[in-house]
């Protein structure tokens, strides 16, 4: 693999859902709960994570701080 298709995959939904499996965080229907980051507007949910087919809304708990 080049090194512009290893980047181009290593910045893909599919490269971050492999990585959320690793850390536990996909349910068995293949759902993620997403990742904390972005800001208020995106309810500290990252940004990558806004358009991702894998994530789950109702999964994303966000705390009042």
């Amino acid at each position: 693999m080049n090194l512009i298709k290893k980047l181009i995959f290593r910045f893909s939904k599919e490269y971050c859902f492999d990585q959320m499996i690793k850390c536990g965080s996909i349910t068995k229907n293949k759902k993620c709960c997403g990742k904390v980051g972005g800001d208020r507007q995106s309810n500290y949910l990252s940004y990558s994570c806004v358009d991702c087919k894998y994530f789950d809304k109702s999964l994303f708990k966000q705390e009042n701080i």
